[in-house]
């Protein structure tokens, strides 16, 4: 119930104005048997690793993670891989789980966040979608794509049981939109290329559903 009232609250204040579309939220509950850590937005130059990670301390040792992504920008590839280096070394494989969970857009370097899961899954809704491009560097107004449409196929095919043919069939439209826009890949698709294990259809915010925490 905390949590549906965190969620309704969070975008209140969003739509009042009061949160900006790009601001950096990170929040950790403790439950019984896990701990919720809610992200929403980027790590970016106005949002670096160093200034948003304290929340992270409370974090317990070898208890469940579930991660859940309310809504991911993208932005820095260093802090992103810190965030979830910190995930890790407080829930070591083998030792405890990290469920990620796809609630809402989740773009750019936030994928690797949700595909970090030991267990993926994702709402079955249209607006929890991956967005896709190859990496970019900005140069003055420009956005310059620095790795090949290939060199994306075999990034990603690293995950666990991501699908390899499925990126090598798809690699143009995941990694190659006109003028660098970002490719969205949801529901059942999420599911054919292996990028979740899993889709659910529960409310938004509801953080202890069991259909959501029975991996744990």
């Amino acid at each position: 119930m905390l949590d549906v009232r965190f969620s309704l609250l969070f975008l209140l204040l969003l739509l009042a104005g009061q949160l900006h579309a790009r601001d950096l939220k990170i929040t950790v509950t403790q439950r019984e048997h896990y701990q919720v850590v809610q992200f929403y937005g980027g790590f970016n130059e106005d949002f670096p690793y160093e200034d948003n990670h304290t929340q992270l301390t409370t974090l317990r040792e070898s208890k469940n993670i579930l991660l859940v992504i309310q809504r991911g920008f993208g932005g820095s590839v260093r802090d992103h891989k810190k965030f979830v280096r910190s995930l890790r070394e407080k829930c070591p494989q083998g030792k405890c789980k990290i469920i990620t969970y796809l609630e809402g857009q989740c773009s750019s370097m936030c994928t690797t966040l949700f595909l970090s899961g030991d267990q993926r899954i994702a709402r079955d809704d249209s607006w929890a979608n991956l967005a896709f491009h190859r990496t970019l560097i900005r140069i003055g107004n420009r956005r310059i794509p620095i790795q090949t449409v290939n060199s994306m196929v075999r990034y990603f095919s690293k995950f666990p049981d991501v699908d390899e043919n499925y990126l090598k069939k798809h690699k143009r439209t995941l990694f190659k939109q006109p003028n660098n826009k970002l490719s969205h890949v949801h529901g059942s698709e999420l599911l054919d290329a292996g990028f979740a294990h899993e889709l659910i259809n529960i409310p938004q915010g509801d953080y202890q559903n069991p259909l959501l925490i029975q991996a744990f």
